[in-house]
Parts: C-alpha cells; sequence; structure tokens
C-alpha cells in the first residue's frame, strides 16, 4: 500500500558521504525527501540483495532519530534500519537529495 505522505530527513555526515558515493556526485546535499512511501522499499536488515545491487540498488542506512521519525509517519512498530534506493527511484524522484 502507497501512503501520501512525504517525508524529509536531514543527513547525517556519514549518510551525506555515502549518498555522494552512491549517486556519484560531489554536491552537497543535505536532505533526502521521500514523496512516495511504499512500505516496500524500508528495510529490517542492513544487508543488500545481490539483485537490487546489480541493478545500482543501495541502501540508505538510517540514524536511530530518523528510524523514529520515519516510524511515526508511517505508524508503524516494524524495526526498520534503511530504506532501499534504486537509480529509478532517483530518476523519477520519489526519492530527492537536496
Amino acid at each position: 500500500m502507497i501512503e501520501k505522505k512525504a517525508i524529509t530527513l536531514r543527513l547525517a555526515g556519514w549518510q551525506k558521504r555515502m549518498v555522494m558515493d552512491y549517486l556519484k556526485s560531489d554536491a552537497h546535499m543535505r536532505t533526502v525527501t521521500i514523496n512516495v512511501i511504499d512500505r516496500i522499499h524500508w528495510r529490517t536488515y542492513r544487508v543488500p540483495e545481490w539483485e537490487g545491487v546489480r541493478k545500482g540498488e543501495w541502501n540508505l542506512y538510517l540514524t536511530d532519530a530518523q528510524i523514529k521519525e520515519v516510524k511515526a509517519v508511517l505508524g508503524i512498530t516494524l524495526n526498520i534500519s534503511a530504506l532501499n534506493v534504486s537509480p529509478e527511484m532517483v530518476k523519477s524522484e520519489e526519492i530527492v537529495f537536496a
């Protein structure tokens, strides 16, 4: 089920470096906005799936504060730890790094 709420998270320093590495960008990003939240993109584990990695997918690991915020917005109790990011999600602006 797709949620209609968007959420913007401030990126920690280590997350900024991770995003720059994966997006192959030297732009200094401060936030990530998830415009279309589909629960299938949230991960409860920290190991990326190999098939996804081959397609350019990666996990944006979350801080404890971000996990709390996402759970509150989604209204879930599931223990999440990361957001799966795909090139298609970035291209379609489902996920925007700014």
